[in-house]
């Protein structure tokens, strides 16, 4: 079993970017077992390219 994580941020430089959504799926190597998705608030304004893409 195993899981994907997938986080998405606000763009730019690592240190200033700020994580906007957390993903996981975790799979038994056959199959999904789970999902979980949420956004996050980064309390600053998201880019309307990055916005797009998430």
């Amino acid at each position: 079993m195993f899981a994907v994580i997938d986080i998405e941020t606000t763009g730019g430089s690592p240190r200033t970017g700020r994580i906007i959504e957390v993903a996981i799926v975790v799979h038994n190597g056959k199959r999904v077992i789970e999902e979980y998705s949420s956004l996050v608030n980064p309390e600053t304004p998201i880019d309307s390219f990055v916005a797009a893409l998430t």
